[in-house]
């Protein structure tokens, strides 16, 4: 379920939830009545919520949003950064064990890290200091691993960090556009109607918390 189809399902079920809890409940009902929302009005409201429902029902989301594709692009590529990133780190340590320096500069004295964020951190000083020093490029080069693979690896992680950063705009972009797809979802009459609901349940129930928790209203 999208991001915005989860938050208008959110929102028609707390108006469900509020009328019939209401129509249901006598008590309810009666203190409601006398603060102006009986069962006429509550009706009323019923109607737009199954209008609402009815168009959010209608709405397709998308099989794969912008933001869904963004997340596989950025999981795709760094697992493919990840899985080179594990077989030169694993040579490194084994060719640097005997030098403490380079050891722990190219942070091979630390655990690897599996959080992306770190990942990135911890992976993109390993190829920088490891490329920045021709001597340890010569090592690894003895053992397979010259410069330019060196440089399409660190390349790799590049791109990892360019997907993350693609993903986050992606992510922003469809946060945004929740509101503004939500308007044609939950019709702005039901909300006007829910608000004005709302405020009324609360100063007519106020002395009875649990009728404004029955509606779904914290007291």
């Amino acid at each position: 379920m999208s991001k915005w189809k989860y938050i208008a399902k959110e929102r028609l079920d707390e108006a469900r939830v509020a009328i019939e809890n209401a129509l249901a409940d006598r008590d309810i009902l009666t203190a409601l009545s006398v603060a102006g929302y009986g069962e006429a009005e509550l009706w009323e409201g019923q109607a737009l919520y199954l209008e609402a429902q009815a168009q959010a029902s209608q709405q397709e989301p998308e099989e794969e949003t912008p933001a869904d594709a963004a997340r596989k692009a950025l999981m795709d590529a760094w697992v493919r950064a990840e899985r080179a990133y594990v077989h030169t780190r694993r040579t490194a340590r084994v060719a640097f064990r005997s030098n403490p320096k380079t050891f722990i500069a190219l942070k091979l004295n630390q655990v690897r890290k599996t959080s992306l964020v770190h990942w990135l951190e911890q992976a993109t000083t390993f190829y920088n200091d490891l490329l920045q020093d021709e001597n340890r490029v010569a090592v690894l080069a003895n053992l397979g691993y010259d410069r330019a693979r060196l440089e399409d690896e660190l390349a790799q992680v590049q791109a990892v960090h360019e997907a993350q950063a693609a993903y986050e705009a992606a992510s922003q972009k469809a946060a945004e556009m929740a509101s503004t797809v939500l308007i044609d979802v939950v019709p702005a009459q039901l909300d006007a109607w829910m608000a004005g609901f709302q405020a009324t349940a609360r100063e007519a129930l106020r002395d009875h918390p649990q009728w404004l928790e029955k509606l779904g209203f914290s007291p």
